[in-house]
Parts: structure tokens; sequence; C-alpha cells
């Protein structure tokens, strides 16, 4: 295998998965070099969850990584130093060191950690890591540390990634990187919650995402179209970056952005870019726009009436849609309970639970 082509040593090793190409660096150090350099192609070491969260005094069942700068540290972090910080880089460093610029952003505001102390949490199917990051980094020093982790983590997949509450601040990582890095730079996550309160924040942060399976989206306080339409772009237009999306508790100005969805299925020639499978779950909607052709395979259950509805495209007639819609029997006030959109192999599928 040491003297195939470079090509071929990739395909070959795209096969092996992290612990295989752990083992195989131990070999020699032409392995070792060699995966060193294509990391980012290969397979990458694989965590349960990845968290940002509050500290607390005690943390049980966890290890603490605390950093004080003490001289003992110090000695220690040239080996966080990957590349000199100096020139026009250190200026920049040291501006945002006199800024204050903090390490993550609090997306929800109703989040408010009592000590204003945050944690990296990382749980390694066993044990669990809480790193300790400073919030506003007083050196460089300190910033060539995050710098560090941060490479770490996002050369790491997780089953999870949970940003409900902070994520990385932006500006950080266009700081601490560089732009070829910043273009391989993502939290690899198969199932990403992320609180999109602020879509401008949203969007900016779902640049740094790769999103294996799904993302769940709590999207509280929508009030206003522009915030709707950057959150309709990004379904309209993102199929090939995301598999799934769950929008989870959407208010009553959502269903002006569902009848965009089902509009945009019906008549628009780019439906391959859209998301999908899109969720809207808990919702409770007075109503909304149903298109298309009535089957007549209605199903009665005890508590519900299931109908179903064939949607066509009418750029391609080939393209059918199906919209089925639950309506519960009982005498509560009626209210949509939940919208699937899907795409299957053969057509678009779009489920609506009707609930009272």
């Amino acid at each position: 295998m040491k003297n195939l082509p470079v090509e071929i040593k990739l395909k070959i090793l795209k096969y092996f998965d992290f612990d295989d190409l752990f083992s195989l660096k131990q070999t020699n150090r032409h392995f070792r070099n060699l995966i060193f350099k294509y990391e980012d192609d290969l397979a990458r070491k694989k965590h349960r969850s990845l968290s940002i969260i509050e500290c607390q005094e005690y943390m049980p069942n966890s290890v603490i990584i605390d950093l004080p700068l003490t001289s003992q540290f110090l000695d220690k972090v040239k080996r966080f130093a990957d590349y000199e910080c100096t020139g026009l880089t250190y200026k920049k460093w040291k501006s945002a060191i006199a800024r204050q610029i903090p390490l993550y952003l609090i997306i929800n505001e109703k989040y408010s950690p009592l000590n204003k102390k945050i944690a990296l949490s990382v749980d390694t199917f066993g044990e669990l890591f809480n790193l300790h990051l400073p919030l506003f980094p007083k050196s460089i020093e300190y910033l060539k540390i995050i710098r560090y982790w941060l490479k770490k983590i996002v050369r790491c997949v997780f089953n999870l990634i949970n940003f409900t509450n902070c994520v990385f601040n932006p500006e950080i990582i266009e700081l601490l990187f560089d732009r070829e890095e910043i273009q391989k730079f993502k939290f690899c996550g198969e199932t990403i919650k992320i609180f999109c309160q602020n879509t401008n924040l949203f969007k900016f942060t779902f640049g740094y995402l790769e999103i294996n399976k799904n993302i769940y989206l709590i999207c509280n306080g929508y009030e206003n179209m522009r915030e709707f339409n950057i959150l309709l772009n990004i379904l309209l237009n993102e199929g090939n970056k995301i598999p799934q999306v769950y929008i989870n508790r959407p208010n009553k100005y959502f269903v002006a952005l569902c009848n965009q969805l089902l509009e945009h299925i019906e008549t628009s020639k780019d439906c391959p870019k859209m998301v999908p499978n899109i969720v809207f779950n808990s919702t409770e909607w007075p109503n909304l726009n149903i298109r298309g052709i009535e089957k007549n395979s209605n199903t009665r259950t005890n508590f519900s009436i299931i109908k179903e509805y064939e949607i066509t495209n009418i750029h391609n007639s080939n393209l059918k849609f199906s919209l089925r819609i639950q309506v519960f029997t009982s005498r509560r006030l009626n209210a949509i309970r939940e919208v699937i959109i899907k795409l299957s192999t053969s057509n678009w599928v779009v489920h609506l639970f009707h609930c009272s």
C-alpha cells in the first residue's frame, strides 16, 4: 500500500473507521503523516453529544477541564500554538481581547446562567467531559487554547449537538481561523438542536453546521416576514445540506410559511432544491390552505378521520404530492397539530395531522 498513488490510498483509507486510522498511524511515520494531512476527508471520532451548558459548583460523573493560566500551564501552551500569531493576526487578536468579544452567544432570551460561567460539555459514551473555556478570552494564550480545542471538536462527529441556549460566537471563529480553514470548519452531528429566535444569527451559525440526519429548530418568537423569509429560503434551497428539519412549537404566524411551502410544491420548477423532510410539530393552527384532489381513501378511527389528497406539480405531471390530514372528532377546539412534508423516491408526500 505504501507505493500506491495517494488517490488510491485515500480511497482505501475512507473504508477505515476512526479507531482503525488511529492504529494505522502508530505503525510508521508515512501513514501518520498521510492521515494527518488528509484527516478532514477521513473518518471522525464519534461521541454521544456536544452541549453548551451552565457551569455548576458540583458536576457529578464528569471530568472538569479548567484552564488556569499558571506558570506551569503556560510552559505547556506551546503545544496549543500550531501556528505563529504575528503581524495582522496578532493585532486582530489583541483588538478582540480589548473589546471583550465573548466565546459564546446566548440565543435564548429566557436563558441566563446564574454564575455567568458556561462550559462545553462532551459525552463520550461513558464519561462526561466539561471543558471550562473562558467566556471572555483575556490573553493571546487563551485564544490559542480555544483555537486548539475548537479544532479538536470539529474533527469529531456527535449523535446530538445541543445549541438550544448558546452557540459559538461566529466572530470568534472568523478571528481564530483563516479563510481556507473556515471553509472546512463544521460542527458535525447526526441531530442538531438549536434555538433560532434570532434568524440572522441562525443563518450565520447554519454555515458552520454539518447535519447528517436532522436539525431540530425551536422557533418561538417569530412574528415578522423578514424572519420568515430567512427560514423559508433555507427550507426551499438547502435540501442538499439538510436531510430533515423539525420545527417545534411554531406559532400561528407559521401558517403563512407552511402555505408558501405547499404553493411552492405545486407551482415551482425547483422542488429538488427543497429540504426533503419538513416537520411542523406541536402546532395549534386554526387552518391551512389545502391543495390537491381528495382521494377516496378516508380512514376512520375511534377519535379521528384521516383524509388524503393528491397534488400534482403544474410543470411536471409526473411529480405527484400526497396530502394527509388527520382530524380528531372530539368537541374541543379544532387546531392543526402537526404538519409533515416529505419527499419520497417517487413523489413528494405531505402529511398534516389536524387535531382538536
